[in-house]
């Protein structure tokens, strides 16, 4: 979604994230605690953010889900300012 709104689809994953820190902060907190989880369980790393237990991956997959929902209901109107404003860091 952040391609089609906000540049080309050649966008490197650096910089779609750079960008979503930009505008919606927690999407960003977010994506960083469950990559760290990711790696964690992929590859037995010790912890950058948070410890990989149930707990955790409880609360990341919840915060995922309402965040896929928000973007999912903005997409469906198509409305970069509707996204803009639900997903601001103000």
């Amino acid at each position: 979604m952040l391609k089609s709104k906000f540049g080309s689809s050649s966008i490197s994953r650096i910089r779609i994230l750079t960008r979503l820190g930009d505008i919606y902060k927690d999407a960003k907190e977010t994506y960083d605690e469950s990559y760290d989880l990711r790696v964690q369980a992929d590859y037995g790393r010790t912890a950058n953010i948070l410890p990989l237990n149930k707990e955790n991956i409880r609360d990341i997959l919840s915060r995922v889900k309402d965040i896929l929902t928000k973007a999912e209901d903005i997409e469906k109107t198509d409305n970069c300012s509707t996204f803009l404003s639900v997903f601001s860091n103000g």
